[in-house]
Parts: structure tokens; sequence; C-alpha cells
């Protein structure tokens, strides 16, 4: 039965990606646009609000509440997330195991 229902939710993504991919302009976004257009096909688990903190977007009032480092794909950009890392740890914000324990207890969104 879960064996299944796996194939039909990549089946369920397979159809919305055959229809974003179409449309060169949305390969940009491809990664967001994916879970946006199947979220109401296919369930999708959302983080908490902390572990998507961004540098772009979010202020320092809430860097502290942020778990873990956003793990970019880019090597330009990588480099630059592992120094704000560093400024993060060496905050004293985080200890090591608190990552773990937090990621290890992320529940799906009901």
């Amino acid at each position: 039965m879960q064996h299944a229902a796996v194939h039909a939710t990549a089946g369920g993504l397979e159809v919305v990606y055959d229809s974003l991919s179409k449309d060169p302009n949305s390969l940009a976004n491809l990664d967001q646009d994916l879970p946006n257009y199947a979220q109401h096909q296919i369930p999708i688990f959302s983080l908490p609000q902390q572990w998507l903190w961004c540098e772009s977007w979010c202020g320092n009032a809430t860097k502290a509440q942020w778990p873990a480092l956003d793990q970019q794909q880019e090597e330009f950009t990588a480099s630059v997330d592992m120094l704000l890392a560093g400024d993060v740890e060496s905050t004293g914000a985080h200890n090591s195991g608190e990552h773990t324990r937090s990621m290890c207890s992320l529940q799906p969104a009901v």
C-alpha cells in the first residue's frame, strides 16, 4: 500500500514538473514552483519558519532562532553561508547537539 502511495506521489510530481518545464521562464524557479503548484494534489510537509531563515529576506531579530545552515548548491554562495554560519556559531546561539535534536523532532504539517 505504501509503495503504491509513493508511486502515485511521484507520478503527480512528474505531471506538474512536465507542465512547468514547458515554460522556459518557469525553469529558473522550478525548485519553488514545483511544490507551490503540487501542494493541492500532493501532501507537502512544511518546515517551521525558523528553518527557512535567509539573510536575503529575514531580519537580524530572527537570526538567533535560526537552527541550521542554508545549504546552498552554488559554490559562490556556499562560502558566504559558511562565513555566516561561523558568525552564528560564535555568538553562542546554538550548541552542537541542538541541530540534530531539532532536525529529528520535525513533524509534518497538519
